[in-house]
């Protein structure tokens, strides 16, 4: 087989389309209980047990690490079959899939949102136009993260810090990995230089009691952009793609993979955290879960089905759309309800269905109407294929999912 026909041969890691979804859809749970505290419907409302709270943060972060998991995988095998990694292509795919969503989401939040009372947000909406046009230009240019660690946030945008985290490593990372022999040693140079700069901040801020504006805003800005946990999925990506047999014959047994989902299951449920390195512990635990399901022929959880398969497609949307689709829901349910009243468990499971329902809908119609156009495009900047839309169904499996032929000469 020649390199052009071997490069032509999709990467495709079953499962992992799934794992979007389900990540998708816990932010969704978290932002009703968030908005059912910040609307005071307290009855039945949970948000301030923390639990969601974390539940939201941990989603976001599977995100970042699968994220770079799957990145990284695809510039290592682009890498070797041709020598380099052409940016620009791997830039335009990148900007085909974030930017159109993106940007509409931002211009709403900035331009629509705030025209109409009915969408006005407890104390962010009355400070909207404080510091207007930094706000512009940071969110224009995926500062959106440096935004929400120093200025007031920008209702029904605010969760676009995380795409600006994820353009800022897309804007990196292909430029590291073509340029740096040594992938691994750049991978934990990453962790290190990150751990040192953002658990310094943190610890500078504690000590200080947070009265110095300039720690404040470093240790927030380090707790939305964890880079780390992306170079955690990219370490990962580093062992499937040079197949660590002693490293993945461990993490495949079975009883390990039994072990890790008692023990994420344990310890997420009694929301155990870890003190400055709680993000940095999930991640590696989310990576193995990853590498379970997406590259072990033996994993427990098969999400194969066509059903998680298209709900993972059209994940960037659940996610883009979940703080509209939750706040209008919202709305629905108080017109019902009232305002401030108790709604009690009916009014409590019409809010969850609404929300979910508008979700998905906008979700499919988007990514159907608005984001397809664009997504058709990135074949012509397309090196290494990837991703379910180059891969028949899989009617048996085989290990690893990913195609041998692409990692091998």
């Amino acid at each position: 087989m020649t390199i052009e026909n071997q490069i032509q041969r999709p990467v495709y890691f079953p499962g992992l389309t799934g794992l979007r979804f389900f990540a998708a859809f816990v932010v969704i749970i978290c932002h009703v209980e968030e908005f059912k505290s910040i609307w005071e419907i307290r009855e039945t409302n949970t948000w301030n047990l923390h639990f969601f709270s974390l539940m939201g943060e941990l989603a976001v972060t599977f995100f970042f690490v699968l994220s770079g998991f799957l990145i990284t995988y695809l510039l290592l095998v682009e890498k070797e079959k041709t020598g380099t990694i052409a940016m620009k292509q791997f830039w335009m795919r990148r900007v085909l899939r974030i930017f159109p969503l993106y940007y509409l989401i931002v211009f709403l939040g900035l331009f629509i949102f705030p025209i109409f009372p009915i969408f006005d947000f407890p104390e962010w909406t009355s400070h909207i136009y404080d510091n207007y046009w930094t706000k512009v230009l940071m969110y224009i240019f995926f500062l959106s993260n440096v935004a929400i660690a120093s200025i007031y946030p920008i209702p029904y945008a605010v969760h676009t810090w995380s795409i600006g985290v994820e353009e800022q490593f897309y804007l990196l990372w292909p430029i590291l990995v073509k340029y740096f022999k040594k992938t691994f040693m750049l991978l934990v140079g990453i962790i290190v230089v990150y751990l040192i700069l953002a658990k310094g901040a943190w610890l500078v801020n504690d000590l200080t009691g947070g009265s110095s504006r300039l720690f404040q805003v470093l240790k927030d800005f380090f707790v939305y952009t964890r880079i780390d946990c992306m170079a955690i999925g990219g370490i990962g990506a580093y062992a499937v793609y040079l197949q660590k047999e002693s490293i993945l014959k461990v993490i495949y047994n079975k009883y390990f993979q039994g072990g890790l989902y008692v023990l994420v299951f344990a310890i997420f449920f009694a929301q155990i955290e870890f003190g400055y390195f709680t993000h940095e512990v999930y991640s590696i635990l989310f990576l193995l879960i990853i590498l379970n399901i997406g590259s072990n022929r033996n994993t427990f959880f098969q999400l194969e089905h066509p059903t998680f398969k298209y709900l993972g497609r059209i994940s960037y949307g659940l996610y883009m759309y979940n703080y509209f689709c939750v706040r209008l829901a919202l709305i629905i349910v108080q017109a019902i309800w009232g305002e401030n009243t108790l709604l009690g468990w009916s009014g409590n499971i019409l809010l969850y269905i609404l929300a979910i329902s508008l979700t998905l809908l906008f979700a499919a119609l988007s990514y159907e109407y608005f984001e397809k156009p664009f997504l058709s495009l990135k074949h012509k900047y397309t090196i290494v294929k990837s991703g379910d839309a180059f891969k028949p169904e899989v009617k048996k499996m085989k290990f690893p999912f990913a195609q041998q032929d692409i990692i091998k000469n």
